[in-house]
């Protein structure tokens, strides 16, 4: 056999070889476990729903101006007509330095600033030099009661809610001091919303027991619903005469005026706006009484 030819032979069969070798490769073997390819379903992992702590086992703080609860481990100091601290663990521990200048987490107390400068809360909310940040100032509703809310203070602000009781004004101040460690920061300031979430009030200042008795039976006679609960609001009393102004859990509400005849309390009328000053004159109510004509 020619050279020439033998070379053509041994080249054709290199040829069919590779091309043999390719097709088995390709198409006739097995995939690999590394190579197989599989149909899979992406698995969804649930969403995890926030869990809120229930307050139902909390302490509870009353005296005769407001009622509200806090968790267990907090500390409340001793209460005063004048102020009420409150604080978290944490708080606590950090005040315990003398050094240090960590405001309470919640402050609650009267405010003479405003009832010496303002005839109303109003006209205090629309001073606009009271605040440092007069566009968060919202109208909010505490237990049935007016109340005005805002943020006040510099880098840390503080949430302020101030309100009337009687003839006095106070204030709920919340702080939140931990801007360099978040999780504390968000933990505490969810506890103080819960904690003011419970808040009511349970003014009855001065009035006497028997007048808050009879308010408070009076009222419910009144009512149309079984259910409904009175709470004492807004209160005068002067000598023998008083004005009770009382709200129903379930909503709503009006002010009785009442007088003590004859040694017993009576209530005289009762509406939502003054009476008519020709009747408070038939008690002799003092002109501390606003009536209309």
């Amino acid at each position: 056999m020619k050279k020439s030819t033998l070379a053509l032979v041994i080249l054709l069969a290199i040829f069919f070889t590779s091309t043999l070798v390719l097709l088995y490769l390709n198409f006739i073997k097995p995939p690999t476990a590394a190579t197989q390819i599989t149909n899979t379903v992406p698995t969804i992992e649930p969403t995890a729903v926030p869990i809120i702590a229930s307050t139902a086992d909390w302490k509870t703080f009353n005296n005769n101006l407001f009622e509200f609860k806090y968790p267990n481990d907090w500390s409340i100091s001793p209460s005063t007509e004048r102020y009420i601290s409150l604080n978290s663990p944490k708080t606590k521990k950090d005040q315990a330095n003398p050094q240090s200048e960590i405001p309470d987490d919640i402050f609650i107390g009267k405010n003479n600033e405003i009832e010496k400068k303002y005839s109303s809360l109003e006209d205090f909310i629309n001073d606009q030099d009271n605040f440092t940040h007069p566009n968060t100032i919202n109208k909010i509703t505490i237990d049935n009661q007016t109340a005005y809310q805002y943020e006040q203070g510099g880098m840390n602000n503080a949430n302020i809610i101030v309100f009337k009781l009687g003839e006095s004004y106070y204030q709920i101040i919340s702080n939140v001091y931990y801007p360099s460690d978040n999780i504390d920061k968000k933990a505490i300031q969810s506890t103080i919303n819960q904690i003011l979430s419970t808040f009511s009030f349970n003014y009855t200042g001065d009035l006497p027991s028997e007048l808050v008795n009879l308010v408070k039976s009076t009222a419910s006679s009144e009512s149309t619903k079984e259910s409904d609960g009175v709470i004492i609001g807004q209160s005068k009393i002067v000598g023998n005469f008083a004005s009770v102004a009382f709200s129903y859990t379930t909503g709503g509400g009006a002010i009785y005026w009442a007088a003590k005849i004859n040694g017993t309390w009576q209530i005289v009328t009762g509406g939502q706006e003054p009476p008519k000053c020709s009747l408070l004159l038939k008690y002799s109510f003092p002109k501390e009484f606003s009536c209309t004509e």
